[in-house]
């Protein structure tokens, strides 16, 4: 017997500037939004479970528990 996957529907509440940029990135990438957000959020799990340090937004290094200083490039503000 085949078991079909479990799915969840839910709301994502977005700026209106993120909204726009990912927008524009689903439609340069022919995909939908929900697509890019799908395989940004499977990114940041994958990277998550390989230890690779904090995710965007945290700059505490997880070695040490201190403060990091974060690079302007690095800063997106939506």
């Amino acid at each position: 017997m085949m078991h079909s996957p479990v799915t969840l529907e839910t709301t994502v509440k977005l700026s209106e500037p993120m909204l726009r940029a990912a927008c524009d990135l689903a439609r340069d990438r022919d995909q939908t939004v929900g697509q890019i957000v799908r395989d940004a959020l499977a990114a940041e799990i994958r990277r998550g479970r390989r230890g690779k340090g904090p995710v965007s937004g945290d700059s505490r290094s997880p070695m040490l528990g201190q403060e990091r200083q974060v690079e302007p490039e690095e800063v997106i503000d939506f």
